[in-house]
């Protein structure tokens, strides 16, 4: 007897501490976006899966679209950084 599972094909909307990330996944851009409209002086880092720094920028105002086309297809972290404090933490897919 056998069964078949139905799978995802899509990553639904992160969210930590207020951050957003979409679209998930994402083809050629994300755009991360806080909900308090307040990232002054935030940084991301976007990792892959064995936690090896791919990019890393500034957040310039309350919703930044970050270029991804030259990632693998794949799963990846973005991190927010405000100063040495960690502001949040999501899981993006690259197609």
């Amino acid at each position: 007897n056998y069964g078949f599972r139905q799978s995802q094909s899509s990553v639904t909307n992160v969210n930590a501490d207020g951050w957003h990330v979409f679209p998930n996944p994402a083809t050629n851009w994300i755009t991360v976006q806080n909900a308090s409209g307040a990232i002054a002086a935030t940084d991301y880092h976007i990792l892959d899966i064995t936690g090896r720094e791919i990019l890393h920028g500034s957040l310039d105002n309350s919703a930044t679209n970050i270029d991804v086309s030259m990632l693998s297809a794949g799963a990846y972290v973005i991190k927010m950084n405000k100063g040495d404090n960690a502001d949040g933490e999501m899981l993006f897919v690259k197609n």
